[in-house]
C-alpha cells in the first residue's frame, strides 16, 4: 500500500466519509517531474513507494471527505498543474493556491525553486 499522507500520524487510518477538513501530500513520482531532481540533476531514492499520476487520479480520496468538505493537496512546482485539474476529477471547485515559501531553495533549469503549493478545493458549500 502506498502512504499517503493525511497528516494522521496518531491514527490508523482517519475516519472515512466524516471529514469536513482533508489535507493530504501524495507520494508524487518525483522521476514523472523535474522535482525530484538533486542538485546535480540525478533523481534521489525515496525511503517510501511513490505514485504516478495515474494511481493518484484512482485513489479514491472522496471515502475520507464529508458532503461539505475542504480539501488541501500539497504540491510541488512541477505537478501543480496537474493537482489544479485533480479538483476537477475529485468533484471539488478550485478556492485558492496557497504558497509556502522555504528558507532555502534549488536552481532547476535555470529557475530558484524555494517553495510550494497547496491547492485548495471544496465540495457542498461556497
Amino acid at each position: 500500500m502506498y502512504q499517503v499522507s493525511f497528516y494522521y500520524y496518531c491514527f490508523a487510518y482517519p475516519p472515512m466519509g466524516e471529514n469536513h477538513v482533508v489535507v493530504v501530500d501524495y507520494p508524487w513520482d518525483r522521476k514523472s517531474g523535474i522535482s525530484g531532481q538533486s542538485r546535480m540533476g540525478k533523481f534521489r531514492e525515496l525511503p517510501y513507494k511513490t505514485m504516478t499520476d495515474a494511481q493518484i487520479r484512482r485513489f479514491d480520496l472522496e471515502r475520507f471527505m464529508a458532503p461539505d468538505c475542504d480539501v488541501f493537496l500539497w504540491t510541488t512546482h512541477a505537478k501543480l498543474g496537474f493537482t489544479i485539474q485533480l479538483l476537477g476529477t475529485l468533484g471539488l471547485k478550485y478556492r485558492v493556491v496557497m504558497t509556502w515559501i522555504k528558507p532555502k531553495g534549488i536552481t532547476m533549469q535555470g529557475i530558484y525553486r524555494n517553495s510550494e503549493f497547496v491547492v485548495v478545493g471544496y465540495r457542498g458549500k461556497s
